[in-house]
């Protein structure tokens, strides 16, 4: 059963100590009855699994969602779309599509390296209820303290371990009562906003026009517009006094004046959607110190969803358009493509598109050109090259190793800088493909070399080569074991057993 504010993940991970399972994919099999979930901290997938477990508490997977994961941080602020489609993805399989989704994968929030957690909360909770558990406000980027006690503090676990199907319970061990530095105010604001989104229930979100028609008229009621324009150096000097350049830089939150700016985009009409700390920065700038992100969404929700755009298209009669502007048109659009007649003829393109609509976009769609950009700025093959080499020394130097992890593709890709470029373009990397095919170890050969390692060690230490002894001691057993490493096992005891 989980605890008040409990991440899923911990509520997994102390199943495990309940259970007394040691192995990871022992518990998959228990909780989730499949070996390939990934110990997800923040966007756990499969909840329809967990939720099965709760029929009796009338625990539902909107319930799991909203209040054990960090969805609700991001949910107002994506299309309502996007928000069920995440929602569906989390109830069943993601295999990394929310990440995507929610903008957290491109995300310019960096994440922390390990899990957090506030030593007095722990303590609070091994006094009340006998354990601890993973807090999910002591995980959110931007909130480094707690609003009680003080400074966040980072233990040794890795929030993306090595061990992607591990769950680690929080001890006492792990979360020692040590000293927690006092907050700084801004520290504290952007703590008790986060609070506040996470104790959100489900609601429809906003869309992208009723958050440009709040800042615009947010923007306005503060006085920093001209016009109909937004005075964009009065709202940058607003929210760089507020908050400092110094913590602005260092949470990947840089105020420029280049067009790309998200301060700049935030205050525009918005065509994406922008992260919950993007959104408590410019507010906290640009509203008085009670402001409540809750009531900001209630204001926001008050405007209309669409803008009313009114389109008075008249069908014209194709004597309307001259023969004369037809011809140059289409002289122009066969000769070079629709976007460069439109940028180098952009009246003649606003007369037919108002005059000639029907025609034009007939005419453009028969010489639409196939726009196909082939990117010159990497010199493939001798990339191809020297990461093969590389992957090969490694390769070399591990072989004898009999304790190394399962070399699978995804080990070798490790050890490499830029991983995730190689893995996006192996169809340009044909000789990091023959490497991995040749070389990448399979379940069976590395149970083998597990097996094989055990009776090294056996027979070094003079000890008896059991069988179960020696399954034990590779970690495996009897129904685990594929058919190839079985018969080679099966050999070796009749020989040596």
């Amino acid at each position: 059963m989980p605890y008040e504010e409990e991440l899923v993940y911990s509520t997994i991970a102390r199943a495990r100590v309940h259970f007394c399972i040691q192995s990871p994919k022992e518990l998959l099999d228990e909780v989730y009855n499949d070996r390939k979930v990934v110990a997800t901290i923040d966007f756990p997938s499969h909840l329809q699994k967990i939720a099965q477990h709760y029929i009796a508490r009338n625990i539902s997977v909107e319930k799991l969602i909203y209040r054990h994961t960090l969805f609700p941080l991001y949910a107002p602020f994506i299309p309502e779309k996007r928000r069920q489609q995440c929602m569906e993805w989390l109830r069943s399989s993601s295999k990394g599509s929310v990440y995507l989704s929610l903008g957290a994968a491109a995300s310019k929030l960096p994440q922390f390296d390990t899990l957090r957690y506030c030593p007095q909360c722990v303590q609070l909770q091994l006094d009340k209820l006998g354990e601890c558990y993973w807090q999910r406000s002591w995980q959110v980027f931007g909130v480094e303290c707690c609003l009680l006690h003080g400074q966040a503090i980072s233990t040794q676990i890795p929030r993306h371990s090595f061990h992607r199907h591990e769950y680690l319970p929080a001890t006492p061990k792990i979360c020692a009562l040590v000293h927690q530095k006092t907050p700084t105010l801004n520290t504290l604001l952007i703590a008790h906003q986060v609070i506040e989104l996470l104790s959100r229930r489900a609601q429809v979100s906003p869309t992208l026009n009723q958050w440009t028609q709040y800042y615009k008229t947010l923007i306005r009621q503060c006085g920093f517009n001209n016009g109909e324009n937004i005075c964009y150096p009065a709202i940058k000097e607003q929210v760089l006094s507020t908050w400092g350049k110094i913590w602005l830089d260092t949470h990947g939150f840089r105020v420029h004046d280049e067009q790309s700016c998200w301060l700049r985009a935030i205050c525009r009409k918005h065509r994406k959607s922008f992260c919950y700390l993007e959104h408590i920065v410019l507010l906290n700038s640009l509203l008085d110190n009670n402001w409540s992100i809750n009531q900001v969404l209630e204001q926001v929700a008050h405007y209309p969803k669409e803008r009313n755009v009114f389109v008075n298209r008249e069908k014209k009669s194709e004597n309307n358009a001259s023969s004369a502007q037809r011809n140059l048109w289409f002289q122009s659009v066969r000769k070079i493509g629709p976007k460069q007649a439109r940028q180098r003829q952009k009246a003649l393109y606003a007369w037919l598109y108002r005059h000639d609509h029907d025609w034009l976009l007939a005419i453009n769609n028969k010489y639409k050109r196939d726009r196909r950009i082939i990117n010159k700025r990497v010199d493939w093959p001798k990339r191809d090259r020297v990461i093969a080499k590389a992957m090969l020394g490694i390769k070399n130097e591990i072989c004898e190793n009999l304790s190394a992890p399962r070399l699978t593709k995804n080990w070798y890709l490790s050890q490499i800088s830029n991983p995730a470029s190689v893995e996006k373009n192996m169809h340009k990397l044909p000789l990091c493909n023959q490497f991995f095919n040749k070389y990448s170890e399979g379940v069976s050969e590395y149970q083998t070399r597990r097996l094989t390692r055990t009776i090294i060690r056996l027979t070094r230490l003079s000890e008896p080569i059991v069988k179960w002894k020696v399954l034990r001691q590779s970690g495996l057993s009897e129904e685990r074991l594929r058919p190839v490493t079985n018969s080679v096992f099966n050999y070796v005891m009749e020989k040596y057993g």
